[in-house]
């Protein structure tokens, strides 16, 4: 039936986002994760003009996968430095504290 999912496709799930650093002048967001072994990791922004809206997926393919996993950073880049606008967590609705790369809130940086 075309369009029907297949058993072989790797089911996205969403994860929380605890932190997000700041980068390159606000347009570099970056978050850190478990991953590794066959977990593969994707940060997506939704813009507007007041929030940035962020997704973290994770898909894990079937089959037999090393059994490991580790702390990676995953990042995507804005069309316009973050500013002002809040930090959505999609997973949680809830709003995420900015980090600079110094681990400062950069409300207070």
């Amino acid at each position: 039936m075309p369009g029907a999912p297949t058993a072989s496709a790797p089911a996205a799930v969403h994860v929380p986002i605890d932190a997000v650093a700041v980068t390159d002048g606000g347009l570099g967001l970056a978050v850190q994760a478990l991953g590794g072994g066959c977990r593969r990791l994707a940060l997506q922004a939704q813009e507007s003009s007041a929030e940035v809206r962020l997704t973290l997926t994770v898909t894990r393919p079937p089959g037999i996968c090393p059994p490991y996993v580790t702390l990676v950073e995953v990042t995507t880049t804005l069309h316009a430095p973050l500013g002002d606008r809040r930090l959505v967590d999609t997973a949680t609705g809830r709003t995420i504290l900015p980090q600079t790369p110094s681990g400062v809130p950069s409300h207070m940086g």
